[in-house]
């Protein structure tokens, strides 16, 4: 299955050019997450016993290019597309889970839009760099 979004580009200024993403898009997937994993009890063994998920410091995004992998240029800042509309596609039945420390839950997304941006600013990909995805929620930092 295939769905299409669609966000706003921003900035967090000097470091990170995004789409921001209406938030009941990660709430809800975030309940689904709890419900799948947590159930009645609260509690998953598979998570190591977690039961409390948080959701993106940003809220609902998609970064495209992140200071801490891609390095910053502050003429990013003045980007001619922030406040353009940026439509994506994603698959929700694919929900990749990851993190070190942590649990970590996305979903990959493909937008044409990010791909030109990052051309039209050679950005390089960091080898930590996951792709283009959704960061629903993990249990980083709690």
């Amino acid at each position: 299955m295939n769905y299409t979004g669609c966000g706003k580009i921003s900035v967090d200024k000097n470091k990170s050019i995004f789409i921001k993403v209406n938030n009941d898009f990660v709430n809800y997937y975030r309940w689904l997450i709890q419900k799948r994993y947590f159930g009645a009890t609260g509690v998953n063994t598979f998570l190591n016993g977690i039961s409390k998920l948080s959701t993106p410091r940003l809220g609902a995004h998609i970064s495209i290019v992140n200071a801490n992998l891609h390095g910053w240029n502050p003429e990013w800042n003045k980007l001619k597309l922030i406040g353009q509309n940026a439509y994506f596609h994603y698959d929700p039945q694919i929900v990749y889970i990851g993190g070190r420390g942590f649990s970590n839950f996305w979903i990959p997304v493909h937008s044409d839009l990010i791909n030109k941006i990052k051309k039209d600013l050679e950005i390089k990909e960091h080898k930590k760099y996951l792709g283009a995805h959704i960061t629903i929620c993990s249990n980083k930092g709690l």
